[in-house]
């Protein structure tokens, strides 16, 4: 296989005069294209973080227990995967099939892991959640403009980084979905709460994990009704 960043390095030879990138940023490159090469990490692997507590997260089945609920979520014409993205994500998807799934994974580095441990377990998270479901034919996500530190805005693009990774190697369509926009949707305000987001997943009888999960809920409401 070609290495993608060897042309790349050459370019900045030729133009940088300090030898940029280092060994160690060369070899992260090199790692990182591998990384995206391949759809899954190894079981040994994911055994592996799960071993050291990478991944936290709780998820279950929801379902609607009257009529006027199941009128809220209508019924999908495709497999939708929807996204609040963070360190803390929550999820929501619903198939064709009618299975209805979500709740919230927390993607974090164990005590003496590298950071990146997180992106690999984002990742994963993804390929086995898509088995799960018999996979997506579409991800609608929460397109987050402003964050309140650097810190949340780097964590933010980097999950969302993996997230384009992954939907490019495996050809499925992503949209994303301004906050106000999900939050107009769900409770009729574009500027709602926290708590204002967790009561209307309440109100329709959805049992909701936290304000993640209900931000997830919200979008997967909203992508059900524009995929009909």
């Amino acid at each position: 296989m070609t290495d993608l960043f060897e042309t790349i390095t050459k370019a900045d030879e030729r133009t940088v005069p300090w030898p940029f990138p280092s060994d160690r940023k060369r070899a992260e490159r090199r790692t990182l294209a591998a990384f995206t090469e391949h759809a899954q990490v190894t079981e040994a692997q994911w055994n592996s973080l799960a071993a050291k507590g990478t991944l936290a997260g709780t998820a279950s089945d929801f379902s609607l227990s009257n009529e006027a609920s199941k009128a809220d979520i209508a019924t999908c014409n495709v497999n939708i995967l929807a996204l609040d993205l963070a360190t803390k994500c929550g999820w929501a998807y619903a198939t064709r099939s009618g299975k209805r799934r979500g709740g919230t994974e927390r993607f974090s580095s164990g005590k003496n892991q590298q950071n990146g441990q997180r992106w690999l377990a984002f990742r994963q998270w993804l390929c086995d959640v898509s088995r799960e479901a018999d996979g997506f034919h579409v991800v609608y996500y929460e397109d987050v403009r402003r964050h309140v530190s650097n810190l949340s805005a780097r964590a933010y693009c980097g999950y969302l980084a993996i997230l384009e990774a992954w939907c490019a190697i495996n050809n499925v369509p992503m949209v994303g979905v301004g906050v106000g926009t999900v939050k107009k949707a769900w409770t009729g305000k574009g500027n709602a709460t926290k708590d204002e987001m967790i009561a209307e997943a309440t109100r329709r009888r959805l049992s909701v994990m936290d304000d993640n999960h209900a931000d997830a809920l919200a979008i997967l409401d909203y992508a059900v009704k524009q995929e009909q």
